[in-house]
């Protein structure tokens, strides 16, 4: 895409919207393209030799201080267009100065520009000649600084062959339009400011930094060629136009973080440059936060909640009047429609920049957002938690646990000894009796019948039968017939598995009267391996049978060769094993009609119920479980399972 500038003789001017990604795009490209001699920079006189200095800090982002009557900050990240150009002119020993007036009270502009989104799509021309037709209003102090700059211009004519000039966008027409005929320094009462050089703290760079963390991230790793990490196991896996970083192993958020840095900031940056947009960057961030999300929790993010939280921030900016959301819609999509985890893990990958330490070349200050910006929003995100106290302390976050070197939690494992943990065999047996109820209670509606009200009001007044027969004057009631047999069996099918994602097959014994024997296939538990022998695995499916200790192992069992799919297998044993009459079947869809025939060869039922009428998220609930390699791992389980 064609950078834009205005040029008048030798002196080539670019407008620049501060802290703008897509405005500094462009600039670079000017400087690219236009090799200049001399940079000039709409910087207070003062910062002359302060911001050359400051430079040398990066990619660690410095702080300059102002202090005046009130202190004003000056953060050099990445992304700015000043700091980017003016490392430009270091790398090539170009000459840098700061052609701004020192005023007392700088003012602040007010003007909204369209989103600059659109630049990706219009292309740079089309969009800064947009904003140059509109007049800005002007202070009297506007006016003193763009005669000092313009003025400034004009004395580095004299010295230089091809003049680069960065100034603000609702002043560059004017100085454009000044600086040939400005030969007389205007005359003004200069307040020169004390000024620091400081390094940003690293808690910092998530909140106070004009662009996202992330994109300053992908822009420095693309600029200077860095390989952060040397040593690293990893697999990519293909996600349409993007590829993004899966580690094998259990790995710290952080590491994952870094990876997506060092490994997708090539791809995102490569679409930027060819005149694309940072959906890219969004769309990377929330697909590798999705994969960071399943290994902490066990949990996938759909493609229909991935589909909502697209539309829900479109709509976000919509009523912004932007194209695309800022960090705080990004943020509160992704807790409205996932879960606040989520939105944690999203969060600490958008606001991630590697490159900050807590020590550098200069002194250390933490600054808030409040300092720095007008109008900012707190978000309250709360993750899981230990203590059972009613009130919370501040930062009583349940911190996970890593293995000290890889693979001691992977030799922990016994294959003779696996068992299950307690606290989720309550929940999934619990889960089977309330499916075994829900079953017959809708066996029990089917056999059911609507007569008019005599002298019992049986089970209840059926309203919408009642209101159909107005016009009698009668009152219908609702009898449920009593039905004979009971349930001792159900079937929960998560996934068929027709791409085999679910290869671990088990059959388990209840350990007790009141636990059922179960088979299972779910996900291989060396995939996820989350303490000393303890492995975390998601459910495809699932079969509960009680009483306990009457079941084979179905997986082995020569009788279901046959069948086409590990569901058909469960569900068939299930009509075996099942003791009592109903067969309780929940899936996306029903079975196969020959099953309902081989049931009633066994006097039974098969009672389906559709997946889609229970509580998604008491599915989402029961689908992870945690294998254990022995008893003695039950003690020390609740350190290592969230």
């Amino acid at each position: 895409m064609k950078p834009f500038y205005l040029q008048k003789n030798n002196v080539y001017f670019v407008p620049i919207l501060h802290g703008n990604f897509e405005s500094t795009l462009n600039a670079r490209n000017v400087f690219q393209e236009i090799e200049p001699d001399c940079l000039l920079l709409e910087l207070p006189e003062s910062l002359q030799t302060h911001f050359p200095e400051a430079l040398n800090s990066l990619p660690e982002i410095p702080v300059i201080l102002l202090e005046r009557k009130e202190t004003t900050y000056f953060i050099l990240e990445p992304c700015d267009s000043f700091v980017e150009c003016g490392r430009l002119a270091k790398e090539k020993n170009i000459p840098i100065f700061t052609i701004d007036a020192d005023v007392e009270n700088c003012p602040m502009s007010s003007e909204s520009f369209p989103d600059t989104h659109s630049i990706s799509v219009l292309g740079a021309k089309a969009y800064f000649e947009t904003i140059l037709e509109q007049e800005f209003k002007k202070s009297d102090e506007d006016i003193l600084r763009e005669n000092v700059m313009a003025f400034n211009i004009q004395k580095a004519i004299q010295n230089h062959k091809k003049i680069l000039v960065l100034i603000g966008i609702s002043h560059l027409q004017s100085v454009f339009e000044k600086f040939e005929n400005c030969n007389v320094r205007p005359f003004f009462q200069q307040t020169k400011p004390t000024i620091g050089i400081f390094n940003l703290h690293p808690e910092s760079t998530r909140e106070v930094l004009s662009e996202w963390a992330v994109l300053n991230s992908a822009f420095e790793n693309f600029r200077s060629n860095v390989e952060f990490f040397t040593e690293r196991k990893i697999v990519e896996k293909d996600f349409g136009d993007l590829k993004f970083v899966k580690n094998l192993n259990s790995i710290h958020r952080k590491k994952t973080t870094e990876e997506l840095i060092e490994e997708e900031s090539w791809n995102v940056f490569e679409k930027f440059s060819k005149g694309q947009s940072r959906e890219d960057l969004i769309l990377a961030c929330f697909e590798t936060a999705s994969i960071i999300y399943e290994k902490e929790t066990g949990e996938k993010v759909s493609r229909l909640s991935k589909k909502q939280f697209l539309q829900l921030v479109r709509n976000q900016a919509k009523i912004m009047g932007k194209l695309m959301p800022r960090l705080f819609e990004l943020l509160y999509a992704a807790r409205g429609i996932i879960d606040e985890n989520f939105c944690y893990d999203f969060w600490n990958l958008l606001t991630f920049y590697p490159y900050q330490n807590e020590t550098g070349i200069f002194p250390t200050i933490k600054l808030d957002p409040e300092s720095i910006w007008f109008g900012t929003k707190k978000m309250r995100v709360r993750r899981l938690w230990e203590g059972k106290g009613k009130k919370r302390p501040k930062f009583n976050v349940k911190k996970r646990k890593y293995e000290k070197n890889k693979g001691d939690w992977e030799k922990e494992f016994d294959a003779d000894s696996m068992c299950s943990f307690p606290p989720e065999d309550i929940v999934i047996e619990d889960f089977g009796s309330f499916l075994k109820n829900k079953g017959l209670q809708l066996v029990s509606e089917e056999h059911s019948r609507t007569v008019p009200f005599q002298t019992s009001l049986a089970d209840g007044i059926d309203i919408r039968e009642t209101i159909r027969n107005w016009h009698e004057n009668k009152i219908y009631v609702k009898e449920n017939l009593q039905i004979k047999g009971s349930s001792s069996t159900v079937v929960l099918i998560f996934d068929e598995d027709k791409d085999e994602n679910y290869t671990y097959c088990m059959t388990w014994l209840g350990e007790h009267s009141q636990e059922s024997d179960m088979a299972f296939y779910s996900t291989n538990p060396e995939e996820n391996v989350v303490g000393p022998g303890i492995s975390r695995v998601e459910y495809g499916g699932l079969m509960l049978n009680s009483p306990p200790l009457k079941m084979f192992d179905v997986w082995n069992d020569p009788d279901y060769y046959w069948l086409e799919s590990k569901a058909e297998i469960l569900l068939l044993a299930a009509i075996e094993y099942s003791q009592e009459k109903f067969v309780i079947y929940v899936a996306d869809k029903p079975p196969r009609s020959i099953f309902s025939v081989i049931a009633s060869r066994y006097k039974r039922v098969i009672k389906y119920i559709p997946k889609n009428n229970l509580s998604p998220v008491m599915l989402k609930k029961v689908r992870v479980m945690h294998i254990l390699s022995g008893h003695e791992k039950r003690e020390i389980a609740d350190d290592y399972i969230w």
